[in-house]
């Protein structure tokens, strides 16, 4: 259940790729961390609300993210914010903010309603545009000079790799612009497990046992005071389409077979389905991302060379600015 949302400046510049594990959805925010002090640089502290804050700006781009990948990457931000020499002013990055809205065709409003619905507050996402707007100017000189000559991008794009990327991407696009379409005699057979969040510790486990995809009946066993299923295994069997609640059919019509949908709030408990299967139902595309579906394959191949020069630049300034910054993990 993804929505794919262009921000090139985001995701590219620190070389991260869409790739198939974008179709689940982030568990770990729901999970709820202790803000603290996780890390610093120089005179500047990261929490642990920092990192959950760069997951989510990074599943609103389509993109899954460790967290400890996204504390590696909040440090590498914060460093180029510390380091850096530029200043950008904050009218430049409310330009930049609104200019990345348009370009998804999303008025100021829309995108801050879209901000929220990831979780993601707007002091958090500008500090994370100042970034990528000073690493931008940092090294756009450097790829100019770079290996850009049309032998070298022919070469690139005739590689195995190349055509296996580009593939991957193509197909993770397509499943995240997908989305359910039922009629009156349709059907869905789905499984549900009811977790209460009374016990946060063995919450955060459970969480951690859904993300690695284990059968309900597993996560059952372990915590049969935290979790209620049907049966078994959690399966409850067909159930005519239009007998849901709105709730239920806003979730289940975002979902992939097999994947797990956003979760139902029911007072102090999260109601997680997992679709299995379906009747008289079609899938179809939701419009997202159609531009770069149309994309031909030389162009998103050059996209892919230039995004590696754009890798291979900001890993050697980045390595540069680390060496020149204090940083401590806590």
């Amino acid at each position: 259940m993804k929505t794919i949302f262009k921000a090139v400046i985001i995701t590219i510049l620190l070389g991260y790729s869409i790739n198939e594990s974008s179709a689940m959805i982030d568990l770990n925010r729901y999970a709820k961390k202790i803000y603290r002090p996780v890390a610093a640089v120089d005179n500047m502290v990261i929490t642990e609300d920092d990192v959950q804050q760069t997951v989510n700006i990074m599943r609103m781009s389509g993109i899954d993210m460790t967290r400890d990948d996204a504390l590696e990457k909040t440090i590498n931000e914060t460093v180029i914010l510390s380091a850096g020499n530029k200043k950008i002013s904050q009218s430049f990055v409310d330009s930049a903010i609104s200019n990345l809205a348009a370009e998804n065709k999303l008025s100021d409003d829309e995108f801050n309603k879209m901000l929220e619905k990831f979780g993601v507050e707007m002091q958090y996402f500008r500090k994370q545009m100042e970034a990528q707007i000073i690493l931008t100017e940092m090294i756009r000189d450097k790829i100019q000079w770079g290996i850009n000559n049309q032998a070298m991008k022919d070469l690139y794009k005739n590689t195995k790799v190349v055509r296996e990327q580009i593939n991957q991407n193509d197909k993770a696009v397509m499943r995240a612009s997908m989305q359910w379409e039922f009629n009156k005699n349709s059907q869905v057979k789905i499984a549900e497990i009811l977790i209460s969040q009374k016990n946060q510790q063995n919450f955060d486990k459970i969480i951690e046992l859904l993300r690695a995809n284990i059968d309900f009946k597993i996560i059952k066993k372990q915590f049969p005071n935290d979790i209620t299923i049907t049966g078994d295994d959690g399966a409850i069997g067909w159930v005519d389409y239009n007998e849901l609640s709105d709730a239920y059919k806003e979730v289940i019509k975002k979902s992939s077979i097999s994947h797990l949908t956003e979760p139902l709030v029911m007072e102090n408990n999260l109601l997680f389905i997992k679709l299995l299967d379906t009747r008289n139902a079609t899938q179809s595309q939701s419009g997202i991302n159609q531009q770069y579906i149309k994309l031909s394959y030389d162009r998103k191949s050059e996209m892919l060379f230039n995004n590696m020069q754009a890798k291979l630049y900001t890993e050697t300034l980045i390595n540069q600015l680390r060496k020149q910054t204090f940083i401590k993990v806590f």
